[in-house]
This record gives structure tokens, C-alpha cells and sequence, in this order.
């Protein structure tokens, strides 16, 4: 099977969107590879495979034949919703840790690094893009309205006119319904940042409007 019990097609296991080359890792005896069949590397109740949903990876479960009798497996039933917490549970303690985090595998999946990788759409929403004139720079947003990038980017002290922001851009020169786009009020040099030395002190903040 390469689709989950809702229809979603299943990632390659080799996609760079995870990685599990450790070498600790038995990928043979795991079953996993270059296919996007279904499989349950981590000992976990039946089948299952990532896939991306909304912009998200995502995994679910597969229904596919028990190798021992030959017979599809239905899909277990959803459990009933909870109507009460148990008295030694605190539910404020329960909503902070699972509130705005994604449900993860066990740990047989390395997490994704920068260094080549494709990254999912939002998974990096401090990283900007920045258009000086016909030039562009990335940057980092570090706190509400500021940002930093590379003072060499701003070595020939561009207008502000002429520099604007875009944030929320997965693709360059790609706008989707979560991209916006600011004017800059200022910018900030390092007081030591040098064109006759641009490797040193290159760090330059700025304000947008």
C-alpha cells in the first residue's frame, strides 16, 4: 500500500523532507528505501507512512493485508472523546504541552538540519527576503519590526525608498496568501563594518515600517 486509511499518498522514505541514513539505523531489516510503501519501522500497532497535508508533513496509518492470514485489517475505530480528566490530571498542564505542536514518530527519524534540505513551507517563518534595488539578501527576524542580515548587502548605503521586505515567502518571487511585503524606516550599520574588510563586523539591523 502507499496510501494512508484517508486516501493521502505516501512520501518516498528516502525523501530529504526527514532523514534516516544514521548508521546505527538497520534500513533493510526496517524495509525501508527508495519506495513510499507502507511500513512500521518503529514497532507501532499497524503500517503507516509520512505525507504532506496542508503545506505540513504529516503521517498516517495504512490499511493494508495481514501477511499471516491474508485478510485486510479494518482500520481501528476512533476512540470515544474524553467527557472528564482523571482527578490527579491538571488540564492546564495537558493544553501546554500538546498546544501548537505537531504530533511526532518516534525517534528512528533524525530531525531535518539546514544544509541542503528542502524545508517545509512556514517551517522557517523568521527568514525574510530582502530586495535592495535589483540585489537580494536574506535576513532574520529577531523581534517585532526589526531585522539582521548582512551589512555588506547595504555597502553602497542604498535609499530606503529603494529596500523593501517580504516575509512569509517560501518560493522566491512566489507570493501566496501568507506572504506580505514592508517598506523599511531605517537601517543600522555596525559602527566598525568596513568595505575594505567586509568579512568582519558585516551585520547590519533594520527597521521596518
Amino acid at each position: 500500500a502507499k496510501t494512508t486509511i484517508s486516501g493521502e499518498h505516501c512520501l518516498p522514505w528516502t525523501s530529504d523532507l526527514f532523514s534516516y541514513n544514521d548508521p546505527q539505523t538497520n534500513t533493510v531489516q526496517l524495509g525501508l528505501g527508495s519506495h513510499s510503501y507502507c511500513r512500521s519501522p518503529d514497532e507501532d500497532e499497524q503500517p503507516w507512512c509520512y505525507f504532506i497535508k496542508d503545506g505540513g508533513l504529516s503521517w498516517g496509518y495504512c490499511n493494508v493485508s495481514s501477511c499471516r492470514s491474508g485478510r485486510r485489517q479494518p482500520p481501528p475505530p476512533p476512540p470515544p472523546p474524553p467527557n472528564f480528566l482523571p482527578e490527579d490530571v491538571d488540564e492546564f498542564a495537558m493544553v501546554k504541552r500538546s498546544c501548537g505542536r505537531r504530533h511526532k514518530k518516534q525517534s528512528f527519524i533524525r530531525p531535518r538540519i539546514v544544509g541542503g534540505s528542502s524545508a517545509l513551507p512556514g517551517s522557517h517563518p523568521w527568514l525574510a527576503s530582502i530586495n535592495v534595488g535589483r540585489n537580494f539578501c536574506a535576513g532574520s527576524l529577531i523581534r517585532p519590526c526589526w531585522l539582521v542580515t548582512s551589512a555588506h548587502c547595504f555597502a553602497n548605503s542604498p535609499l530606503t525608498s529603494t529596500i523593501h521586505v517580504v516575509l512569509g515567502q517560501h518560493f522566491f518571487n512566489k507570493t501566496t496568501d501568507v506572504t506580505q511585503e514592508f517598506k523599511i524606516e531605517k537601517y543600522i550599520m555596525h559602527p566598525d563594518y568596513s568595505v575594505f574588510n567586509p568579512t568582519e563586523n558585516d551585520i547590519v539591523r533594520f527597521q521596518m515600517g
